[in-house]
């Protein structure tokens, strides 16, 4: 009887050894709740490269209390989806790539802030702009429908193609480039051919900025000629 009983004993505590040792390499897989989804986001919009100068400001929106997932049990996985962009509203896929994967799309407002360059004041048509004229302002990059200036630099001395108006985020529809040559001013036009160069006058039948093609009535010959804005007043017939 003594004997069993030993028997008994030590089968039962190997058993138990054993059990332990199963017991401490188990992982309890970790609920998902809308909180855990959440903070996995916020995580990953911190530490994502927006190449913004300021924090991002990230709404995420709410979940429905209803959504049931399998446990996970690693980490959640949180990218952009590919077809969206990374800012304003958009979506983000949350994933579970343990034994039970799955992964759902999250909507989120992701408000990127850049310095764009705006009217600090009403700018008149055909003004040219000065550094009074221009400032910057911190805006909202998903608002930027249609470009704009992040250099101050980039419009000082543009003329204004429209009328602006006070706090207009600047872009390329605004500005043009000055006119050197005007509708009805009296040019030079110069006709070059390696040293060789004849110089005469004429007038301009249309508005041209540098680089620009302009048809010029010659003041000699009286005929109109394509010529191209080379400086003040002064335009250039290729040979």
């Amino acid at each position: 009887m003594k004997l069993f009983l030993a028997t008994v004993l030590r089968t039962t505590s190997k058993l138990s050894l054993v059990c332990l040792w199963f017991g401490a390499s188990v992982v309890q897989a970790s609920p998902v709740t809308p909180d855990r989804i959440h903070q996995a986001v916020e995580q990953f919009v911190a530490a994502h490269d927006f190449e913004s100068p300021y924090p991002v400001d990230l709404t995420v929106k709410r979940l429905d209390n209803r959504l049931r997932l399998k446990p996970c049990d690693s980490a959640l996985e949180v990218r952009f989806r590919d077809d969206q962009r990374e800012s304003g509203n958009t979506h983000v896929e949350v994933a579970c790539m343990s034994q039970a994967p799955w992964k759902i799309h999250v909507a989120v407002n992701v408000k990127v802030w850049t310095d764009a360059v705006v009217a600090s004041q009403p700018i008149a048509r055909d003004s040219t702009l000065s550094a009074s004229d221009v400032q910057f302002l911190k805006v909202d990059q998903s608002t930027l429908y249609h470009g704009h200036f992040s250099d101050l630099e980039d419009v000082i001395g543009l003329t204004a193609a429209t009328p602006i108006r006070g706090d207009q985020i600047l872009n390329a529809r605004h500005l043009r480039a000055p006119y050197l040559v005007n509708k009805g001013q009296r040019v030079t036009i110069l006709a070059i051919s390696g040293n060789f160069a004849i110089r005469t006058n004429g007038t301009a039948l249309a508005n041209a900025s540098r680089g620009q093609n302009v048809k010029i009535k010659n003041s000699d010959s009286g005929r109109i000629v394509d010529a191209i804005a080379v400086d003040r007043a002064t335009v250039e017939v290729p040979l």
